[in-house]
């Protein structure tokens, strides 16, 4: 029975930990794109840049899903988490995707406002803290800890901005109107504007 319940919990170990990395490493290059998002830029990019972008990512991922018949990513022989000889290609696509954030983070700088673009840093610190710590440390866990401060933090800087809104009808009031239009400029993105009496 002991031999069933630890075959039992050492596919959870590592059913658990396949899910964290293929849903993990979408996170750099999903928040870049957030990012290109933020600036104006992510429109205007081609097909061939959409193309460049996925492709590392999507080679991770078949590395990471394959990891279950080649151990190549991580393993847990006795029980404990070891890492694979190909982990560090893994980290090598995520600092790329990271950098191309922090480039997308400096081109928008002039469509953030003051507060959003210290929020910004502050997450990008948190980030590369945690990331550098995890790579060099690998028994020091903390770069999933530091990512969900990030995020926390990122959110209530950039998704509540409920003085934008008005209450009653969900759209922008005054507030909102001026930073949307300022964002708009900074960018030099061409629109619109329709007013009603």
């Amino acid at each position: 029975m002991k031999q069933i319940w630890g075959a039992k919990y050492y596919w959870l170990m590592f059913g658990c930990q396949e899910l964290l990395f293929i849903v993990h490493h979408f996170t750099a290059p999903a928040f870049a794109m957030y990012l290109m998002g933020l600036n104006g830029t992510l429109r205007s990019r081609s097909k061939d840049f959409f193309l460049l972008l996925f492709t590392p990512l999507l080679l991770c991922e078949a590395l990471i899903i394959s990891n279950l018949f080649t151990g190549d990513i991580f393993a847990y022989p006795d029980f404990h988490y070891a890492r694979g000889p190909l982990m560090p290609l893994l980290y090598v696509v995520g600092i790329v995707y990271y950098v191309l954030g922090i480039l997308e983070m400096f081109r928008g700088r002039k469509t953030l406002n003051r507060r959003n673009w210290y929020f910004l840093l502050l997450v990008y610190t948190f980030i590369s803290a945690s990331i550098l710590i995890q790579m060099f440390f690998p028994q020091i866990i903390c770069e999933y800890f530091a990512e969900s401060l990030g995020v926390f933090v990122f959110l209530n800087a950039f998704e509540n901005d409920a003085s934008y809104y008005d209450m009653e009808t969900g759209l922008f009031n005054r507030h909102g109107l001026i930073e949307d239009m300022r964002v708009a400029m900074s960018a030099k993105r061409p629109f619109s504007l329709i007013m009603t009496q």
